[in-house]
């Protein structure tokens, strides 16, 4: 690491012990202030007089993490590793830097080091638990959650995320209690009542004040104004929607989805040309061409089933169901794809590549190899791993042409529904169509184009599944899909899913004048 410049006391007198240290309090303090650029500067002469120092390599690794650059920062904080291994600090911001940079898989490896010095710092543990979580692996954050809570019984981070994972497994109950456990260590907390909110109305008290809760709620440290303010109004547009006040629900949310698409608005015009592509390209495959399906029996290494549709249509709802065999392990939104994408690019030496249709044609075989390699490791008890990226609907045929033993589940689900709960959703990234409910409807039309192609071309390997006929008959449309995959009939109980059938009635009127 090459820096430039003079000493901080501009002369070749050698600086004292205590003059460096006051002027890395002045770096931190500048930090803390969000005066990054002049605390950089700071940094660079600290280190331009001691390369080794490794205050000062921690605070330019966390002021670069604050400018998003994070090659600069795993930079900083392994040379600050090298020079300080037993401090677990330097390998705890080493992973941050790491999952700035998409790669999970090292942070992992550098919360485990801090953990093997140093295990009794819940902040870690709970680090670790994000990481599994953005891997979308919920059985091993929430055991690196409940790891936390078990130092700190009331670390609300992890309260929180530990009660994600209930609600994203469908374990309701142990949800609704983590639910209680928040509201007294974070009564003010918009987020706990956003979480509160996505619980089934009969296990919430029908006599307690949610307007009340709303109006105590602050902005914590770690939020924005601007995310507070937004996180709020989908908060008070959701209660308003479970009272049955739908015209007020509905100027709340127009107003806020108002702000926010002026943003989103050149975002969602991008990203719909890209549609157009994907479009003509599906249209252009020639499934005839396609390898013959392998069959499921032919391989004892599990195989993906990738559960595809639109924002909000129910994929997640039918992967409950079909998670419940034996035989299936829920992948949920899993980054599988874009880990053999890069993994096989990596090794040809070509630049991080995460989607399979840049992959060179070459380089299939070796994005198919990873594939398998990767699904085999995270899942070596299963059969069938599901996989419902939605994004993923424009790789459909490459990913049939390069994994003939992959089957695809479409699912729909009515325009009007789908396109009210994709309004009503605080996304965190991505979704640049939910602002506008044109662009929403537009997003679903397009996308039930891509599955009325893809099923016509795939064929033997893919089924599309509606989402009434789902919650109608929910063992009717396991056992198709469990045709489709080769799997034999599980007699265990399916669990309860709900329904959310017509949410979009009471505002027909409304959105059609929208």
């Amino acid at each position: 690491m090459n820096f430039t410049g003079k000493t901080a006391t501009g002369s070749s007198a050698k600086p004292t012990i205590n003059s460096l240290h006051k002027r890395l309090g002045d770096a931190e303090k500048k930090r803390k202030q969000g005066r990054l650029k002049e605390a950089e500067t700071v940094c660079r002469e600290l280190l331009e007089t001691d390369p080794t120092y490794v205050g000062a390599l921690q605070t330019f690794g966390l002021v670069a993490i604050e400018q998003k650059n994070y090659r600069q920062a795993v930079t900083c904080f392994l040379t600050a590793a090298a020079n300080a291994p037993t401090d677990p600090t330097n390998f705890t911001n080493l992973a941050a830097a790491w999952l700035g940079l998409e790669i999970p898989d090292m942070a992992a490896v550098m919360l485990r080091e801090a953990l093997r010095i140093d295990d009794t710092n819940p902040a870690v543990h709970h680090l670790l638990g994000d990481v599994f979580r953005h891997k979308k692996q919920f059985a091993e954050a929430m055991t690196s959650y409940r790891d936390a809570l078990a130092i700190d019984p009331d670390f609300d981070q992890s309260l929180l995320q530990l009660c994600q994972c209930y609600l994203n497994l469908g374990y309701y109950d142990q949800a609704t209690e983590i639910v209680a456990r928040l509201r007294k260590v974070r009564p003010d907390s918009i987020s706990v009542l956003y979480i509160m909110l996505q619980l089934p109305r009969q296990l919430l008290d029908s006599s307690t004040d949610l307007h009340g809760l709303v109006r105590k709620t602050r902005k914590s440290q770690s939020q924005t104004q601007a995310e507070f303010d937004t996180k709020k109004a989908f908060v008070e547009a959701t209660i308003l929607d479970r009272e049955d006040k739908h015209a007020e629900a509905w100027q709340v949310l127009c107003d806020i989805n108002g702000k926010l698409n002026r943003e989103a608005q050149s975002l969602w015009i991008a990203q719909s040309e890209g549609h157009k592509q994907s479009l003509a390209a599906t249209t252009a495959l020639d499934g005839s061409k396609l390898p013959r399906p392998r069959d499921r029996k032919s391989t004892a290494k599990p195989a993906p089933l990738f559960i595809l549709g639109p924002s909000r249509a129910g994929k997640t709802t039918l992967e409950t169901l079909v998670g419940a065999h034996d035989d299936v392990n829920r992948g949920y939104e899993g980054e599988v794809v874009q880990f053999a994408c890069r993994r096989a690019a990596q090794k040809a030496g070509l630049v991080n590549i995460a989607d399979p249709g840049q992959l060179p044609k070459n380089l299939h075989g070796a994005f198919a190899t990873e594939f398998r390699q990767r699904l085999a490791e995270t899942n070596p008890h299963h059969k069938l791993v599901s996989i419902t990226t939605p994004g993923l609907i424009s790789k459909a045929g490459l990913l049939a042409q390069t994994l003939p033993e992959a089957r695809f589940v479409f699912v729909r689900r009515s325009r009007d529904d789908t396109a009210l709960r994709i309004f009503m959703k605080n996304y965190s990234s991505g979704n640049h169509y939910n602002h506008d409910l044109n662009n929403a409807y537009a997003y679903i039309d397009w996308y039930r184009e891509m599955i009325d192609v893809l099923s016509e071309k795939l064929r033997q390997r893919a089924i599309v599944v509606e989402y009434a006929d789902m919650i109608a008959d929910p063992a009717a449309v396991v056992g198709r899909v469990n045709e489709l995959c080769g799997l034999p009939d599980d007699n265990s109980d399916l669990p309860d899913i709900g329904s959310d059938i017509g949410a979009a009635d009471p505002y027909l009127h409304l959105m059609r004048g929208a």
